[in-house]
């Protein structure tokens, strides 16, 4: 389904009598940014007069900088004699996704006059999912990594057998690889994510993970591997759809381990997920931190596992051994 916007524009009558718009408003796609820019739009005007009818320099009055351009201005600065016609084109090219709005314009003998143009006055239900609905963090797992590449869920309660090494199955420990899995349910398919882990020290709250400088590790910026539908069943991942449109869940994934840090026997490791959708590409990776759902139970911590108010941070224990 489509949702269609009318904007209405209200012109001084009396400055368009010898004067005829082919468009007073210019429609342009949606485009994600780095897509490229849009195919040229263009408004003509013709003087239908007997008298030659004075334009000024044209300018964005409204919009400007947003990624509207213009290609060509006929109109600008010149007088047009009646029975002839002027032509003013534009593109789009946006470096940030959403809706972008400008009006471009010139005074005709004095009278100010003004095309506008949006990038969404007709919006699609993929396109309304995408701004609606952010990516959401599903599930995380952490597993111990044997030397062969195997992979041991820790699952918070048993010990594991790692190398022939009895290991907890409850925190991390120095000397051991990791890895971590997060998983996230998005319509816009190319969103990349960026985790961060952080030092707590002794302390699980608030104050840790409070900016990215803070990190002492982080994953690269992935785009994710898109799961199929049998994949997602098997972990127990809902299916998430809005307009008959379904989303698509991604699974990342980043080896770390805790030999740099300093441990105690009661410490805590913070982490933070940062979220940048396919169309949000000049977004910075550490701006948006996707929320963290209730009731992951990570490494059978229950609540105990979240810190802070703001429901984007989440701890693991760590300790020596």
């Amino acid at each position: 389904m489509k949702r269609l916007i009318i904007i209405t524009l209200l012109l001084p009558l009396q400055a368009w009598a010898a004067t005829l718009l082919s468009a007073d408003y210019l429609v342009f796609p949606e485009l994600a940014v780095n897509e490229g820019a849009s195919t040229v739009r263009s408004v003509t005007v013709s003087n239908t007069g007997a008298s030659a009818i004075n334009f000024s320099a044209g300018a964005f009055s409204f919009g400007s900088g947003v990624g509207y351009s213009v290609v060509s201005d006929s109109c600008a600065s010149v007088a047009v004699n009646g029975g002839e016609k002027c032509t003013v084109s534009f593109q789009f090219d946006p470096s940030e996704k959403g809706q972008r709005v400008a009006v471009y314009g010139w005074t005709v003998d004095g009278t100010p006059h003004s095309v506008f143009m949006s990038n969404r006055l007709e919006e699609n239900t993929l396109s309304q999912a995408q701004r609606r609905i952010p990516p959401v963090l599903e599930k995380i797992q952490i597993f111990a990594v044997d030397s062969g590449g195997t992979e041991h869920l820790l699952d918070g309660v048993n010990n594991l057998t790692v190398d022939s090494n009895t290991i907890p199955g409850n925190r991390l420990i120095q000397g051991q690889s990791y890895r971590i899995k997060w998983f996230a349910a998005t319509y816009d398919g190319g969103s990349e994510t960026i985790m961060a882990f952080f030092d707590c020290g002794n302390t699980a709250d608030n104050s840790c993970a409070g900016s990215w400088s803070g990190r002492f590790t982080n994953s690269s910026i992935a785009a994710g591997t898109a799961l199929t539908e049998a994949q997602a069943t098997t972990l127990g991942l809902p299916t998430y759809s809005f307009g008959g449109q379904t989303a698509t869940h991604l699974a990342y994934q980043h080896d770390f381990n805790v030999d740099s840090l300093t441990l105690t026997n009661t410490h805590y490791i913070a982490m933070r997920f940062y979220q940048r959708g396919a169309t949000d590409a000049a977004i910075s990776s550490n701006t948006v931190s996707l929320m963290i759902p209730g009731g992951l139970d990570l490494l059978a911590q229950g609540d105990a596992a979240y810190i802070g108010t703001a429901g984007r941070k989440i701890v693991v224990p760590a300790a020596v051994n």
